[in-house]
């Protein structure tokens, strides 16, 4: 009777176009072990080409503490859409930002953009995405919502 684990790597849609998948991974070690399964999943599967993240940092105090370690296994995707921080009733904290998760993956080499609108997040992923490629919706907030939009998108092309 068990029917998996929600949210937990759950394949979304899976077309020749692209393979869109959605996992609550909010910490850096979850977001490095879901990028690193994505990319198992896309040398096993052969038509998979690059790893499109969308992130969405879950609590300011959580982004505060882990900026670095955010862009460090978000930098194992090739393109990174980050989103705004889902505080889950925290107050904002001073130097708690998205952005800065995004600067420091570009600047060790990667490629990000701070995007605080989610319908234009989607766009942002969908218009970088070619045949063959993963797109990844990530964290523990709102961004799984995302999903009917993402679903759409890919549909449309």
């Amino acid at each position: 009777t068990f029917k998996g684990v929600r949210r937990r790597f759950s394949f979304q849609i899976r077309t020749e176009k692209l393979v869109y998948i959605d996992d609550y991974a909010h910490h850096p070690t979850e977001i490095k072990a879901t990028i690193a399964t994505a990319r198992l999943a896309a040398s096993d599967s052969g038509s998979v080409g690059r790893v499109i993240a969308i992130f969405q940092p879950h609590r300011y105090s959580r982004t505060l503490a882990f900026s670095q370690e955010f862009a460090d296994a978000l930098s194992l995707a090739d393109q990174v859409v980050v989103l705004d921080i889902y505080g889950a009733g925290e107050e904002p904290i001073p130097g708690a930002s998205s952005a800065v998760i995004a600067d420091a993956i570009n600047a060790q080499g990667g490629t990000a953009l701070f995007e605080p609108n989610l319908m234009r997040a989607i766009d942002v992923a969908i218009a970088h995405a070619q045949s063959g490629d993963l797109i990844l919706t990530l964290g523990a907030g709102d961004v799984t919502s995302l999903g009917p939009q993402i679903i759409s998108a890919i549909n449309e092309r």
